[in-house]
């Protein structure tokens, strides 16, 4: 990997350089069958608020932003 480093649990210090060859096995795993019947952690969202986001999605294509060119600032 090359630009980084490894960590004494053998994840890159560079997230994004990260290649992991073995299974995720402690409690950062998120399962399916661990959200089944857990609902807690969906956020539903208005009608308002859907606009909002929709609105702000149109604004960054007419600037031709990508999501990882996008800040805050382009809104205000």
């Amino acid at each position: 990997m090359e630009g980084s480093t490894l960590a004494v649990d053998g994840v890159a210090s560079n997230p994004s350089a990260a290649i992991l060859t073995a299974p995720v096995s402690d409690a950062s795993a998120w399962r399916a069958a661990d959200f089944i019947a857990d609902r807690s952690w969906i956020v539903a969202l208005t009608e308002a608020a859907v606009a909002e986001v929709d609105a702000a999605l149109r604004h960054a294509q007419r600037q031709g932003k990508t999501a990882q060119k996008l800040r805050a600032t382009a809104f205000r």
